[in-house]
């Protein structure tokens, strides 16, 4: 009796996970919350700050003296990679929220101040 019971909540479970997953690849909707999707959006965030803070800043004297005369835009794009992850992950701990929103605002701020001061510190 009591080893049914166990299988018919396990089954029961499974159909349920089955469900949702079915109902989430058939809707084409991409889920925020999953920890790819995030990564690979903050990832995208910090490649498109590095790009456009390189095309339109130009190089500062610290990413000169690290770079030398052979400076490239990847390496701006790294550094806002780095300052998006950081400022996602800051917004996690200051803001509490759920709002996958809030945390790509985050980490696009925190791409622009790393990137900032990549470009100020002498």
């Amino acid at each position: 009796m009591v080893a049914s019971f166990g299988r018919e909540a396990v089954e029961t479970q499974a159909r349920c996970v089955e469900n949702q997953f079915q109902e989430n690849s058939m809707s084409g909707a991409i889920d925020f919350t999953d920890p790819v999707a995030s990564f690979v959006i903050v990832f995208l965030i910090g490649i498109v700050a590095g790009f456009l803070f390189d095309r339109f800043a130009g190089p500062g004297w610290l990413s000169r003296q690290v770079s030398g005369s052979t400076r490239s835009v990847v390496t701006s794009a790294l550094v806002g990679t780095a300052g998006s992850f950081l400022g996602y992950h800051l917004t996690t701990i200051i803001a509490r929220s759920s709002s996958p929103m809030a945390l790509f605002i985050g980490a696009a701020l925190g791409a622009a101040l790393v990137l900032l001061s990549w470009r100020v510190v002498k």
